[in-house]
């Protein structure tokens, strides 16, 4: 079992290494049988001595003014891929009347990431501050405030999006757990593995999307939705992922 101080000591040794923090959280799930949400993760990782220079100044997303759908297929079959710690996302409606946390603070994700993130969403700060949040792909936090604004969050109005965005984020989590338990989501691996591929198979997904997929050498998993099927939801792909986990653990992998 790892402690925590030999959990920090990997995580700061493999971010010191350029690794994405998408890619340690998989490590820690896939290889210690760690899991954590991004949030907690890139929490644990503040306060360690990572050399953040050796990663990529993150870039505003896109800010559209509906929620993104999820991208066209960049290349040819199989090469839409999806990381296997990609967050779900949904909206907190803790209240009656839509808000969540504590002192006003209403924090939301969004149902699709925005363009170029790992997550996002938007946030009203208990100061009564507009604001739209997200998290890069190594992890790294971001905040656009609302245009016509005057003055900055607070520490107390941090403080508050901080302990709602962590509130939300592991609701999620067991709201997903309680969902992978009732085994609506069919993983197949195929006795055949396809060119190019370490694991290979089929799925069948919670909504019912059918879809192919493919995991290769790096742990970068392929998916060819079926023909005439829709394309799985975010949610769909989590609770992919959970399963897949589960089928190729069980088979020694």
């Amino acid at each position: 079992m790892m402690t925590d101080k030999e959990r920090n000591e990997l995580i700061a040794q493999k971010l010191n290494e350029g690794m994405p923090l998408s890619d340690v959280q998989k490590l820690l799930a896939d290889e210690y049988g760690l899991r954590m949400t991004f949030l907690e993760l890139r929490l644990i990782a503040a306060d360690l001595n990572v050399d953040w220079q050796k990663h990529d100044k993150p870039k505003a997303p896109e800010v559209p003014t509906t929620a993104a759908a999820l991208p066209e297929d960049d290349a040819e079959e199989g090469d839409e891929d999806e990381e296997l710690d990609s967050e779900d996302e949904a909206v907190a409606d803790d209240n009656e009347d839509g808000e969540g946390g504590g002192a006003g603070t209403r924090v939301t994700v969004d149902e699709q990431p925005r363009r170029g993130t790992a997550m996002s969403g938007s946030v009203r700060f208990a100061s009564g501050l507009l604001g739209e949040w997200f998290l890069d792909q190594m992890g790294r936090p971001g905040l656009q405030l609302a245009e016509g604004q005057e003055g900055q969050p607070s520490e107390e109005d941090i403080r508050l999006f901080q302990a709602e965005l962590s509130a939300i984020m592991q609701k999620m989590q067991d709201d997903l757990a309680r969902e992978a338990a009732e085994g609506k989501t069919k993983v197949n691996v195929s006795p055949v593995v396809r060119p190019g591929a370490m694991f290979s198979g089929d799925v069948v997904f919670a909504s019912g999307a059918k879809a192919e997929w493919t995991l290769d050498q790096t742990g970068r998993l392929g998916l060819q939705p079926a023909e005439g099927s829709a394309k799985p939801t975010q949610r769909d792909m989590q609770l992919f992922q959970m399963e897949l986990r589960r089928v190729l653990q069980s088979k020694g992998f």
